[in-house]
Parts: structure tokens; C-alpha cells; sequence
């Protein structure tokens, strides 16, 4: 485990200086690092980025889940171990959302917390990859067929699912609000993405029982019936002339730079106006798409709200985003951000007249 970096984080002295201490005897050529608060952390992690994080989640001036949300941003590999004294099923459930492979609530045995810890350690070198390279229900196959106990982290934008496996059953699955059957179908429907195994997770609770073999045929009959009903959605929702869209923009709001529309489900441009071609928005929308995505989900999780529009606004330009329908996004670049209401109205107005709002 050379090289490895684990930081602890708590705001409470008498459990930060104990865990971090004894972390240090038992894990040799392991740097150990500590932090008060999730603030602190947060700059540890930036400069010097963690194998293994341990953290407490009520802290003050940043908690532990708002924390795990940021260091995720800045180092999407880091392994996290959730530590409370104040345990309950949504909180955990929510820390689990977040990333977190382990929960353990206070008080706790160090050595309990030293193997979980060495366990990730030793896992942060494992077998990972990309779902485009490898169909995902091939490599839930394998690991099935291998009789083996395992964790399947898969990652497609900013959604996160889990995978449990345990002696070559899947036994759970877990992906924002959905857990189960549904969960584990909404995982393996994901087109592209990337997965890697953890250790198994503790004390997951067994929500699937069909045979692993029954599952994956059903889950590629779902997928391929998905794909049908998304063909022809695509086709129903967009019977209508872009060009107009963007006239009608432009003919009611001054300073428009460049105006496209975003598929959410792939990120890409499916229309843009002629004069987004100077601006290169086909370069930038994937990165906009991400943002969106981003945004979108810490909306749905913060305030459980259906998300509209959003509203960019940087040192000299704004972008505005709306929705349209369930899974595309109007997206307008401005010059000048003293027409983000006008751009609103007006927007909404276009909507509403091509039945879209």
C-alpha cells in the first residue's frame, strides 16, 4: 500500500486524534492526514487527493455529505467511510446515494475501522473499466458465473449505481431513489459509463431473489424495449421546425450568441442555430450537457423539484438553459445578462406557442 493517502475527518478531538493516531501504527507506508471540519478537509483533498476518506457527516461550516459531494468533483476515485453518531435509515441511505462504501455508527471498534480501511486500500488498485469497452450484462456475467462476492460501482454522467453481488448472486442494487429489481434494470440500461469492483458492501439487504440467469434476460428485454419506446418518442416530440425556434429568438432578444438543443439522454447537439457555428457550441455542449445533468440531480435531491431552467451567469456572458419536454434542454448563450428577463419571457412564450411548456 505504498504511496496511499487516508484522511480522517471529525470535528470532535477526542475521536479525530485517537483514529487518525492509530490509523498511522497500522497502516505502514500509508500517509494518514486529519481535518476539524469539512472545510478544511475540502482543502486537503484538493492539494493532496485521498485513497480513503473517513468521515463524520455533522460538522460545522461544511457537513460531512455536502463535503463528500465536493471531493467527489475533485477526485471521483476517492473511497469514502461514513462515520455518525446520530445513525438513521435516511441518512444513510443518502451517504450510500453519495458514494459512501461503509457506514459505521458511533461508538466504534478502531480495528473494525482499521480493516475497512485496508480493505479499500487494497481494493484501490482493481480491476475497472469502461461500460463502451465491455457490455455491462457481460461483465455481471462473468462475476456471477465466477462465484464471486463483489461490488459493482457503475458510473454514467453524474448517476451512480451499485450492484451487489455476493457468491455469485446478485442480491441488490441500488441507484438514486430506486433499489431492487428496478434499480438494478436502470443500471445495465446505461449506454456508456464507466465500473469498477469494491469490496462487498456489509449487511446489504437482499431485495432481489430471481436467479441472476432470469434477471439479465429480463433486464435486456427491458433495454431493448426502452430503446423502441425512446425511438419513438424522439420521433412524437420533435415534429416542429428549429429554424423558427431560433428566429423568433432572435427577432425578440438582443445579444444572442449561439442557441442549440441538447439530448440530456446523450449529451449531444440535435440542433443548433446558424449562428452558433462562430461560437463553436458543438464543442462546448457535452461539457454543458454534464453541467446540466450535474445540476439537475443536486436540484432533485435537495429539493425533490422538478428543474426548468437554469441560469449561468459569467463574467461577461450568460447561458440560459430550459427544458423542453422530459429529456431536452434549450440552450442560449447572451452577451448581455441585463436581457435575462426579457430572455425569459420570451422564452416561454415560444414554448408555450409551440405547445412544448
Amino acid at each position: 500500500m505504498s504511496g496511499k493517502r487516508v484522511l480522517v475527518v471529525d470535528d470532535e478531538e477526542d475521536i479525530l486524534v485517537p483514529t487518525t493516531n492509530f490509523l498511522k501504527k497500522k497502516l505502514k507506508n500509508t500517509e494518514v492526514l486529519s481535518a476539524f471540519d469539512g472545510e478544511e478537509a475540502l482543502k486537503i483533498v484538493s492539494e493532496r487527493p485521498a485513497d480513503v476518506v473517513v468521515t463524520d457527516i455533522r460538522m460545522p461550516k461544511l457537513d460531512g455529505l455536502e463535503f463528500m459531494v465536493r471531493a467527489k468533483q475533485k477526485n471521483p476515485s476517492t473511497r469514502f467511510i461514513v462515520m455518525t453518531a446520530y445513525g438513521s435509515p435516511s441518512v444513510r441511505e443518502k451517504a450510500t446515494r453519495l458514494g459512501a462504501v461503509h457506514y459505521i455508527e458511533k461508538p466504534f471498534e478502531l480495528d473494525d475501522l482499521y480493516e475497512k480501511v485496508k480493505q479499500l486500500l487494497e481494493f484501490g488498485d482493481g480491476f475497472q473499466g469502461s461500460v463502451a469497452q465491455l457490455e455491462l450484462t457481460d461483465i455481471v456475467q462473468v462475476v456471477c458465473l465466477g462465484k464471486k462476492s463483489v461490488t459493482i460501482e457503475v458510473k454514467s454522467g453524474v448517476n451512480t449505481g451499485y450492484i451487489y453481488v455476493l457468491d455469485g448472486d446478485i442480491i441488490n442494487a441500488k441507484t438514486g431513489n430506486l433499489e431492487g429489481e428496478e434499480a438494478f434494470y436502470e443500471i445495465v440500461s446505461w449506454s456508456s459509463g464507466e465500473f469498477r469492483f469494491l469490496p462487498p458492501e456489509e449487511d446489504v439487504e437482499k431485495r432481489i431473489d430471481m436467479r441472476w440467469e432470469n434477471l439479465l434476460m429480463e433486464a435486456m428485454r427491458i433495454i431493448d424495449e426502452r430503446r423502441r419506446e425512446r425511438e419513438k418518442s424522439e420521433e412524437a416530440e420533435f415534429e416542429i421546425d428549429f429554424n423558427t425556434f431560433f428566429a423568433r429568438l432572435k427577432e425578440r432578444v438582443d445579444g444572442v450568441v449561439s442557441s442549440g438543443i441538447i439530448d440530456l439522454s446523450s449529451g449531444k447537439l440535435i440542433a443548433e442555430d446558424e449562428v452558433s457555428v462562430e461560437d463553436k457550441l458543438d464543442e462546448k455542449v457535452e461539457r454543458y450537457a454534464e453541467f446540466l445533468l450535474f445540476t439537475k440531480n443536486l436540484i432533485d435531491e435537495l429539493e425533490k423539484s422538478d428543474l426548468r431552467e437554469i441560469f449561468l451567469v459569467l463574467e461577461k456572458v450568460a447561458i440560459a438553459f430550459y427544458k423542453i419536454g422530459e429529456r431536452f434542454v434549450w440552450g442560449i448563450k447572451i452577451e448581455d445578462k441585463d436581457n435575462l428577463g426579457k430572455l425569459k419571457i420570451v422564452v416561454e412564450k415560444i414554448l408555450r406557442e409551440a405547445g412544448k411548456e
